[in-house]
């Protein structure tokens, strides 16, 4: 009978947790969905941090550089990209992505060469 309840109490924790993650899909895609006119930028970008703040997943995270670079916002995607490349090191795109937004932003051309050099050295590594 013990085991029957842990069960249960396992099942229903996977599906709260399961449901966790599909609100934030949900979301992300709504937001990229948003994102594709002006008027929704600001909408998209609040569902993007909304799902960022409730994952550990940095994907969130990328979508929002990607838009803050359409909105013509380098800084902004700057400070955002820069904190998923601390979080995740070897993630090639968001190291793109400050590169893009470096550039972008004008003023920060040794942040651009250094990101396109860890971009580089990551294409470069074997995979595991």
């Amino acid at each position: 009978m013990i085991a029957r309840g842990a069960v249960v109490v396992a099942a229903v924790v996977a599906i709260v947790v399961l449901a966790g993650q599909l609100r934030i899909v949900r979301d992300v895609h709504h937001a990229e969905r948003l994102a594709g006119s002006p008027a929704g930028a600001a909408e998209s970008q609040a569902l993007l941090e909304k799902a960022a703040a409730d994952t550990s997943d940095t994907r969130p995270e990328v979508r929002e550089v990607q838009l803050l670079l359409f909105s013509g916002k380098p800084v902004e995607a700057l400070t955002v990209a820069q904190r998923v490349v601390r979080a995740e090191p070897d993630n090639a795109e968001a190291w793109l992505l400050v590169a893009k937004a470096a550039d972008a932003a004008g003023s920060q051309k040794a942040v651009a060469r250094a990101a396109r050099a860890r971009v580089a050295a990551l294409v470069a590594m074997p995979a595991p």
